[in-house]
């Protein structure tokens, strides 16, 4: 973390003949801090608050003391109050008392207090002095041990000229030559603060001024990356082409600059959460509240969509409620196919086609983000004119033909989200499935269960956390495309549900295989072979649904239109639930 190198660098401050204690105290002060202060019911944001009032005291106070200068009693003293008053200060989740914080006493002769504790053990033990408490009669050790806090509270106000105001502009020069991972790290984790105080945005602003000059050199962009940079740039110039001075607005763009380069920096699960964190929810009121601006309100519907396509490929906690439902991501990957196989005959249906892609790419955009309040039949209808506009112009050629089949493939999924978000299901217990259906569900089945195991290793390992999520994308765009095929069996359907299980099978099982020798040496127990079999088995039996279909239609069914959703005890699909928990 961030702030214990911060707080180690202090170090070189204490007399040369205690910095080996120093070291020795401030190990034994992290575990206990962890322990007292960051195992309770304060949440993560209060905590890196408090954290970062104690090292601007820290500052403030050390920062300009000569080398070698300053006792070892005084400084961890001084340490252990600012954290003692800064864990109670303005903290609304969790009521800490001075007993709490008893562990950062326990080796008390590194802040002189061994003196002062035993000093008032033997006044309470003979009753020269009381210990009034509403909960039951603690040790007289334990009640000196809060005596001792007490006295020490009293005397960090006093060091403080009881003023806890932070004054970040003190700790600019130090953070700026901060190792790059640590101040990345710091950057992720405090961008949440980004708007409460005009000092703490300077603050933050110097530094980035300091750290960004050299962006594009430093990092290289995925494609998605750059759209959301597109976004980002077009939010900025609308925001300057119509005068805007909304405070949320400013406060968004600079979170977005801020949180996005951290990211950059350090691309894995907890610097995306950070991220999303920081942004998604910002992004959701911004757009709600310049519903009257569309140019504006479309950007910034954009900019939520790619915030959450850059998280794919990571965890997506069931606690974040702008995580991706695993139904969604088979849209997200299905959006992402059509940009990479527009391949047509002519330049004018080409550019058809892709003026499709872009209006159907924002329609989704702008669902993904209101989707619990969009009125979903003038949603449908607006998506089913852009596909009749397009019709006579890509229409005649096969490859049109599969690409606006695609698009109304996606349409359906969409259906099938909006029921679940709006918890329409209904059960139908009593279809019956082909014997190469039945098949294509064991077989899915056989996959599932092999990425638990994957999901458990990952859980306590996370050199396997983007396999484990590359196996259940596969499982959730597979089984939600086939939930949605067998509610509208056709021969178009089917031809989609190949292909978009085709192109993921490919791309992520491309992954895996990758992936694989790395992890095998990590841990040979896992069955990455039986892994492969199995997706290699789901891709037959998925090729082998056309026959189905025959079958199906032979037997006088009749395609169906999707309206409601129906399963069955038989289908092995995901359910409507936050992607990947762990």
């Amino acid at each position: 973390m961030w702030y214990k190198e911060v707080i180690k660098s202090f170090i070189n401050k204490v007399k040369a003949t205690e910095q080996n204690n120093a070291k020795e105290f401030l190990k034994f002060f992290f575990v206990k801090l962890k322990r007292t202060v960051f195992k309770t019911e304060a949440n993560t944001h209060f905590q890196i608050e408090m954290m970062f009032g104690v090292i601007s005291k820290l500052f403030a106070r050390f920062n300009d003391a000569p080398e070698g200068s300053i006792d070892l009693n005084y400084f961890a003293k001084y340490l252990v109050g600012l954290v003692l008053v800064y864990a109670k200060h303005g903290n609304e989740n969790y009521d800490f008392r001075n007993i709490d914080f008893i562990p950062l006493l326990i080796k008390s002769k590194y802040l002189g207090l061994d003196e002062t504790i035993n000093s008032y053990e033997q006044v309470l033990k003979t009753g020269k002095r009381t210990f009034t408490s509403s909960e039951q009669p603690l040790p007289f050790r334990a009640q000196a041990f809060v005596l001792a806090m007490n006295s020490l509270e009293k005397w960090i106000l006093e060091e403080l000229n009881y003023n806890l105001k932070i004054i970040p502009s003190q700790m600019t020069p130090a953070f700026k030559k901060m190792p790059p991972p640590l101040l990345y790290g710091f950057l992720a984790e405090t961008v949440f603060l980004l708007g409460r105080s005009t000092e703490f945005d300077d603050f933050i602003a110097s530094i980035y001024e300091e750290i960004h000059s050299d962006f594009w050199r430093k990092f290289e962009l995925s494609e998605n990356e750059q759209q959301f940079y597109i976004h980002l740039q077009s939010l900025i110039h609308l925001v300057h082409e119509f005068e805007l001075e909304n405070e949320r607005l400013h406060t968004l763009i600079f979170r977005l600059k801020i949180a996005s380069y951290a990211y950059l920096y350090n691309r894995n699960a907890s610097s995306y959460a950070n991220f999303a964190a920081a942004c998604l929810s910002d992004i959701k009121k911004s757009a709600a509240e310049f519903q009257n601006f569309p140019k504006l309100k479309l950007t910034l519907e954009r900019l939520y969509y790619s915030l959450k396509v850059l998280g794919l490929f990571h965890i997506q906690l069931e606690t974040n409620n702008d995580a991706f439902f695993v139904e969604e991501i088979g849209i997200v990957l299905q959006l992402e196919g059509l940009k990479n196989n527009l391949k047509f005959t002519d330049d004018v249906s080409g550019q058809a086609a892709e003026n499709v892609r872009a209006a159907i790419y924002d329609l989704v955009a702008s669902y993904m983000l209101n989707k619990r309040t969009v009125d979903f039949k003038f949603f449908r209808k607006q998506f089913r004119e852009i596909i009749e506009q397009v019709r006579p112009v890509i229409g005649h050629e096969f490859q049109g033909e599969l690409f606006l089949a695609r698009i109304e493939f996606m349409l359906l999924c969409l259906g099938l989200i909006n029921n679940f978000v709006h918890k329409k299901e209904k059960f139908n217990s009593s279809r019956q499935y082909s014997e190469r259906e039945n098949n294509f569900f064991i077989q899915l089945e056989k996959w599932s269960d092999l990425s638990e195991l994957f999901f458990e290793k990952a859980s306590s390992d996370e050199q396997f956390v983007l396999f484990a999520r590359i196996v259940e994308i596969i499982e959730a765009v597979i089984g939600t495309s086939a939930l949605v095929y067998f509610q509208n069996r056709s021969a178009a359907n089917c031809q989609v549900l190949k292909f978009v299980c085709g192109e993921v099978i490919a791309h992520c099982g491309l992954m895996l295989c990758q992936m694989t020798p790395q992890l095998r040496a990590v841990d040979s127990s896992l069955p990455y072979d039986e892994l492969q079999k199995a997706l290699s088995q789901l891709n037959l039996v998925i090729d082998q649904l056309d026959k189905s279909l025959t079958d199906y239609y032979r037997k006088g069914g009749r395609h169906t239109s999707f309206s409601m959703i129906e399963s069955t005890n038989q289908e092995s699909i995901p359910s409507h639930k936050r992607s990947f928990s762990i």
